[in-house]
């Protein structure tokens, strides 16, 4: 599997992760979660509040050190334009797109970078969709 990420905000900033061809930045990233998650763990019906996450985790590196910068600067924003982004992740296996998303109005919930030694860093982002927009969930599931 590989994955593309785009992360857009309305003043035109963008945040690329793109392993699509193999490059290093695939290695580096290790997972992609979406999740359609309800606030409380003992919901009675579908009408209780629902959520969308997306948790992405890489390793930090000189490949990926540019765009944990970006990301820390995104989770540092607090008010503006900057602040809710569209978020749009293609899923590949090894020659087509299997999922994509698009998630508008999605913020960072938490961003956390882990150094334990030279060789073992890492950067793990959780992002959250802005209340009432769970209908601004669109997504595409190809054949498997």
């Amino acid at each position: 599997m590989f994955y593309y990420i785009k992360i857009t905000s309305e003043t035109g900033k963008e945040i690329e992760i793109d392993g699509r061809d193999g490059s290093d930045i695939q290695k580096f990233l290790k997972s992609v979660c979406v999740c359609v998650d309800t606030v409380d763990d003992n919901v009675s019906n579908r009408a209780s509040n629902v959520l969308n996450r997306v948790n992405v985790k890489l390793d930090i590196d000189s490949k990926t050190n540019s765009i944990c910068k970006d990301l820390m600067d995104w989770a540092l924003a607090s008010s503006g334009e900057d602040v809710y982004r569209l978020v749009h992740i293609d899923v590949y296996d090894d020659k087509q797109v299997i999922r994509s998303f698009d998630i508008q109005k999605m913020f960072v919930e938490d961003y956390e970078e882990d150094f334990n030694g030279e060789r073992d860093c890492s950067a793990d982002l959780k992002l959250i969709q802005q209340a009432n927009n769970a209908k601004n969930f669109l997504h595409d599931t190809a054949r498997l």
